[in-house]
């Protein structure tokens, strides 16, 4: 049940780097505003957290966890699950990243081109994904939303590493 208050009076931006373990308990927040724990939360453009997870590894984000960040994961699985809710992007060369129990995640983007996204269980996602292969079941949604310019120059080096062209698909 830890938070990670961000109280931005300038320019600065709160960079997580985590080389191996990753874990965070439930009913935790990153990027909160104010110490109440269900306070708003920051924006996501202000936050970053890189895990260096191997392929064996799994970002396990449980239990109602509050989160506005972009993150990157360089080649860990992803397992959002039980009303954890992310504002702002993942960006994975991972294999696997699924969403399940309630989850509400309103991301810019899931930019995942390796990875098999998968989708149960109530899930949410507001925004666009990009990856290899996707299913979804049990009740989950998927809200396009385009994605913004001021969101593009952050996926710039990203896109220029795989085959793919931003566009409307409806």
């Amino acid at each position: 049940q830890g938070h990670i208050v961000v109280q931005r009076n300038g320019t600065g931006k709160l960079y997580i780097y985590v080389d191996d373990v990753f874990h965070i308990g439930g009913d935790s927040n990153i990027n909160v505003t104010s110490k109440d724990k269900d306070g708003p939360l920051g924006d996501p453009k202000h936050a970053f957290v890189y895990y260096a997870g191997t392929s064996d590894n799994i970002l396990w984000l449980p239990f109602n966890l509050r989160i506005a960040a972009t993150i990157h994961i360089k080649e860990a699985q992803i397992h959002i699950a039980n009303g954890t809710g992310i504002v702002g992007n993942i960006i994975s060369g991972g294999g696997k990243i699924k969403l399940d129990g309630g989850t509400n995640t309103d991301v810019k983007a899931i930019y995942a081109p390796n990875a098999r996204v998968e989708l149960s269980g109530g899930a949410g996602i507001k925004g666009i994904i990009v990856c290899d292969s996707f299913r979804m079941e049990g009740g989950a949604t998927v809200e396009y939303k385009p994605l913004d310019d001021e969101y593009k120059d952050m996926f710039e080096n990203a896109i220029g590493k795989t085959e793919y062209t931003y566009g409307n698909w409806q």
